[in-house]
């Protein structure tokens, strides 16, 4: 007889707050840091790309989202360089590397950050 397991259902439960369980952007950042380094050749690897990706896409979410309610998100100005780093590496080696989830789950067009850019300059010249 194997034993009952206490945590069955546990993640469907409505009394539990799962927000205490979100990790922090911050501490996210500085994961995405320290594997960068352990592994620098990250995106070359289809797994490895996509818990960058991941990564990416979540402190960008909550950097959106702290903007977005009109306050300025507290990240130090050299992780946020790492970031767009992160963020630029995973670009310029998405067409070679980049594996069939991430594509599908990030799907990215050249072409259509050259279309943002050319509204963003209009919009200035205005």
């Amino acid at each position: 007889m194997s034993p009952q397991n206490k945590y069955d259902g546990f993640f469907s439960r409505k009394d539990i707050d799962m927000g205490a369980f979100k990790p922090d952007p911050l501490d996210i950042a500085k994961g995405l840091m320290q594997f960068a380094g352990q592994y620098p050749n990250f995106y070359k690897d289809e797994g490895q790309r996509i818990i960058v990706a991941n990564g990416i896409q979540y402190v960008t979410n909550w950097m959106v989202g702290e903007k977005s309610a009109g306050r300025m998100p507290d990240i130090h100005v050299g992780v946020a360089a790492f970031m767009m780093m992160l963020a630029q590496v995973m670009e310029m080696t998405y067409e070679e590397y980049a594996g069939q989830t991430e594509r599908e789950h990030y799907p990215f067009d050249p072409d259509a950050d050259e279309d943002e850019d050319e509204d963003e300059d209009e919009d200035f010249e205005s």
